[in-house]
């Protein structure tokens, strides 16, 4: 039985797949400089999206930085060359990003997430919302009609 840090062991030998060298090696990786980097985008992030917001409308800027990102992963994968799945898995993906993470956004700006949410976990899992769901949703549509006018 090999032992790993915390005191616990593993009966399988190889507690992780990679290196078998359990010695760290000196320096940086790439990893942790890629880590780094995405820190400092997310951290960078925020600033952005303030100002940005403060020059254009939220669902316009959000629009311009989600069509960036998506320039920048097709042309990653252009570099990688191809998208390394099969078209099928790929067209699912797409939709799936388009749903949950493009409709989401615009719900986000409108602030009806939990409406989404709702919808989305009644026609995917089959979930029947109940009455205080209902009143909840009428509630947070209420609310933004009143704010937005």
């Amino acid at each position: 039985m090999r032992s790993i840090p915390f005191g616990m062991s593993s009966p399988q030998g190889a507690v992780a797949p990679g290196r078998a060298d359990p010695i760290a090696r000196p320096g940086v990786s790439t990893t942790d400089l890629m880590l780094l980097f995405m820190s400092i985008i997310w951290g960078v992030n925020f600033s952005v999206v303030k100002y940005g917001t403060t020059q254009l409308p939220a669902i316009a800027f959000n629009g311009i930085r989600m069509t960036i990102a998506v320039l920048t992963l097709v042309l990653l994968m252009r570099m990688r060359g191809g998208l390394g799945m099969a078209w099928r898995d790929a067209r699912s993906l797409f939709v799936l990003g388009l749903f949950g993470n493009g409709l989401y956004q615009i719900m986000f700006i409108v602030n009806l997430q939990p409406v989404m949410a709702l919808l989305v976990a009644g026609a995917a899992l089959g979930e029947i919302p109940t009455a205080a769901q209902w009143g909840g949703t009428g509630a947070i549509i209420a609310g933004v009609v009143l704010t937005r006018s």
